[in-house]
This record gives C-alpha cells, structure tokens and sequence, in this order.
C-alpha cells in the first residue's frame, strides 16, 4: 500500500463514494457566498442581465444587453443562467450555479481521466489540486462561461484520449467515446467560441506511432466533424441569419480575430516593446493562478527534462497544454484567465508524475486541508464583508424607496469605470432600459415627463444640476478606483 493510500485510505472506499464525496466538497467549497456577495464588476452582470432579457424576450437565439444586440459569446451560458433563474428565481447565486456546478462536475472529470491514465490516487489527488486553486476559487464563483467552456475542454481531452488508446476497445465504449468526444468539442463552442476546439491541434500527438487508418477509423473524422459543426451550426446558422451576419462579423472577427493581434480594453502591451516583455506574461501569472499547487511546477520541469521518457499520454498533455499557452502567449490581448484550459491537464501531469516518483506519499495531507480551510475563511469574509460596500447594493438599498417601476435610467460616460454593472440592479427595480446621456442632456432628461433618475460624477452634477426642486432626491455615493492618481470616484444619483 502506497504512502497516498495510506495517507487518504483510498484503498478502503470505493470510487463512487470518493466521486461523491469530491462533488459535493467541491460544490459546498464554490457554493459559499454567491448567494451573497453582489455581482462585482461589469462582466458578470452583462451575462445576468443579457440572461434576464433573453427571458424576457423569449429570444433564445440572440442575447441583448440594455436592449441591444450582445455578441460577446455564444448562447451556452446564457441558456444555463436562464435554466436556473427559471427553477431558483433571479438573483446573484442561480447567475453563478453554472460555474460552482461545472466546477464540481470538472472535479470528477479530472479524477475519472487521471484514474485512467495514472491511478486513481493520481486522478483524486488532482482533482483536489484543481479544487483548490486560486484561478478556480476565483472563477467557480463568476457569472461567466470560462469554468463551463473548461469542463467541455477537459472532457474532450479525456474522451479523445480513451478513443485513440487501445485498437482492442469495444464498440460499445468507443462510440460512447467518439460521441464525447466530438459533443464536448461542440459544447465548448457553444460555451466561449473558437478556443473550445483547441484539443483538436493535439491529435496529432494521439496519432503519433499509430497506424493512420486505424486512427482515422476510430474517430471517423468526417462524421466527426459533421457532428460537431452541425450542433453549432443549430444555433449559429439562425443567429446570423437573425443579426445579418453581424454575430460572426463582431463575434468571431472582433471578439476573437481582433483580441490575437490588438489589445483590447488596456488587456496586453501597447507597443511592440510592450509586447516582446508580455512574451513571459503566462509563464509568470501560472504561478499565481495555480498557487498554492504551482509550487510543484519547477519540481515538474525538472523531472520531465531529466527523464526524456515522455509516455504517449504525457505527449497528449503536454502537446494539449502548450498549445493553449503557445496561442495565448503571441495573442495580443491578454488576461490570466485565458490558459485556464491548461490547468486541469498541467496538474494532472504533475499529480502522474508525483506517483511516479513516489514523491505524493511524502505530501502531508495536512496541507490540502490547510488551503480547503483558508478557502472557506476566505469566502466567508467575503459573503459578510463585501456585500455592504459594494456600490450596486448601496445605491439601490438607499434609492428604492423613492423608484417608481415604470422610472427610466440614465448615466453620464465615465472614463474611470464601466458602469454596465448598474443595469443588473436598476432593472430588478425599474422596467426601462439605462440611457447613456451626455452632461449637456442632463437637465433635459430629467425634466421629460414621467419619473426618472441617472447616475453622475459629483463634478458634473455640481455644474449641471446644481439646483434642484425640493421634491428630487440627491444621494452620494464613493466608488473606490485602482487608479494611481486617483484612489476614488464620487458619483452622485438624482431622481425626481
């Protein structure tokens, strides 16, 4: 019996009751505090409202926010979102349940693949790695499609492994395979576009040392990708005939083509001196995301260049996760988040390579439980904590007695700070849509029949409303800035 064994008794359960007990961890960990604690920064609330007005519409094929055209993603989350707000009512927890509930089921994947290609201590201890992750913590608890598109792109890797190992498979478990393979490809797709179809640039790394047309038989590439095209294409076909073609041309061409070459939103380098440093940009931030875990990764460098003995399935991971960092490293456009397809693969490696080296054994299981524990106290200082400070809530706790619900909205462009993120509670609130006015149009906004109210910087109410009637209400609010210069933002909400 292996220290591991020894350590976790995995010898005396079975494996569905560690799956078990791994889900439901996993999902009380991620679970904690989205109930709570406030959409906090403008992406989360443009997928939560876009969810929203997609109900509301009933327009299952295009998503809208502030009641315009979305074409940021593909429709998966907002499908998820919308199947929860449908059975848990809308509010920031079903917004999140998609990311703590694909986290958890990530968990499992990443145990079932790592039990079939190292053992099953390798795939457990993996799993809980990956659990305990900053980048997961962080992105289990986001209204966001990143955690879903991960979990497709996991099991495609796992699915396309088992299809392309043994010529001796059974029919019936390789059309299971095959089936997984190309629909976790499409899923992908559908959760965050083009990059869930990144496991296909690897195959060539299954196919190395086969014969070519036992490996083309197996996956029957033409089905294939029939399969996998045709289940986007049910989506995507009526959406760009809905849009005339603008949900690829902005989509695909600007969310996607655009991001390779051209920084978006201040995310990369300016300059190609700018873009020669941020070279290494991944290769520093994996440490950050994958703490505390990342300590092993020079462990990891070492013993795979010492060893040369790359086994098929380590060549399948390694092909697999440098093409995640390759692409997204020359991409103009960066964010950490961006290689976390990587992760559940990178510590799958590095769970196999510890058994190998029987290095798991010596990992005090005192350490896993240490990081679970910060974790939960984490979390729990941020459901109690972070609730009363954010904006959102402030604002809306202290203007909701004076709303009418047929009030129309607007804000004054402010450079400093999106404020996208105001639609998801005004709306709770109040039926319209947020105008975006210019300072010059305030007094005329508010002054249009009907009840209104709009949300400014404290210096462009001073100079354009600066007197009002007696019957309007002026509230202050402080939004604090990561801005070197500026520490803060004052805004101030006037409703008539």
């Amino acid at each position: 019996m292996s220290g591991v064994t020894r350590a976790l008794r995995i010898g005396d359960w079975p494996l569905w009751v560690l799956a078990l007990g791994l889900f439901t961890s996993s999902f009380l960990l991620h679970s904690l505090g989205t109930w709570q604690i406030p959409l906090t920064y403008a992406d989360e609330s443009r997928f939560a409202e876009a969810t929203r007005e997609m109900r509301e519409r009933g327009d299952w094929i295009v998503p809208h926010f502030n009641g315009d055209y979305r074409f940021d993603k593909p429709p998966l989350t907002y499908w998820s979102q919308a199947a929860a707000f449908f059975l848990l009512g809308e509010g920031e927890g079903p917004a999140r349940i998609h990311s703590v509930i694909s986290a958890s089921l990530l968990g499992l994947v990443v145990f079932g693949f790592g039990s079939r290609l190292y053992h099953p201590q390798a795939g457990l201890w993996a799993a809980i790695m990956l659990m305990t992750t900053c980048s997961l913590f962080v992105h289990a608890k986001a209204s966001r499609p990143d955690v879903l598109m991960v979990l497709f792109m996991t099991t495609a890797s796992w699915t396309g492994w088992e299809l392309a190992r043994d010529r001796r498979t059974s029919p019936p478990y390789r059309c299971l395979w095959w089936w997984g393979f190309w629909l976790s490809l499409a899923f992908a797709f559908l959760a965050k576009g083009p990059v869930g179809w990144l496991p296909l640039l690897s195959l060539p790394a299954l196919a190395w040392g086969e014969s070519g047309s036992h490996f083309r038989r197996r996956f029957r590439f033409p089905a294939g990708l029939t399969l996998m095209i045709g289940v986007v294409a049910l989506w995507g076909v009526p959406a760009l005939i809905l849009t005339g073609g603008q949900f690829f041309e902005v989509g695909i061409g600007l969310h996607v083509a655009h991001r390779l070459t051209h920084t978006m939103h201040g995310m990369g380098p300016e300059s190609w001196q700018g873009y020669l440093a941020y070279l290494s940009f991944y290769f520093i931030t994996v440490f950050f995301s994958l703490a505390p875990w990342s300590v092993g990764l020079p462990w990891l460098a070492r013993n795979l260049w010492r060893e040369r003995c790359i086994l098929p399935v380590e060549r399948w991971l390694l092909t697999t996760i440098g093409s995640v960092f390759l692409i997204f490293t020359f991409s103009s456009t960066k964010l950490p988040l961006y290689i976390m397809p990587a992760f559940p693969l990178l510590l799958l490696l590095l769970a196999g390579r510890w058994l190998k080296a029987h290095r798991v054994g010596r990992t005090p299981v005192i350490t896993i439980s240490l990081t679970a524990l910060a974790m939960v106290a984490i979390s729990l200082f941020l459901t109690y904590h972070i609730p009363s400070k954010m904006l959102n809530r402030d604002i809306m706790r202290r203007l909701s007695p004076h709303l009418d619900p047929k009030s129309e909205f607007a804000t004054v462009p402010i450079a400093e700070t999106s404020q996208d993120h105001l639609v998801w509670y005004f709306r709770s609130h109040v039926s319209g849509f947020r105008h975006e006015v210019s300072p010059d149009q305030l007094r005329h906004f508010m002054n249009r029949p009907g009840p209104r109210f709009c949300v400014i910087p404290e210096a462009v109410a001073d100079e354009h409303l600066a007197e009002l009637p007696s019957e309007w209400v002026r509230l202050e609010v402080t939004i604090p800035l990561q801005e070197k210069d500026k520490e803060e933002l004052r805004l101030v909400v006037i409703a008539n």
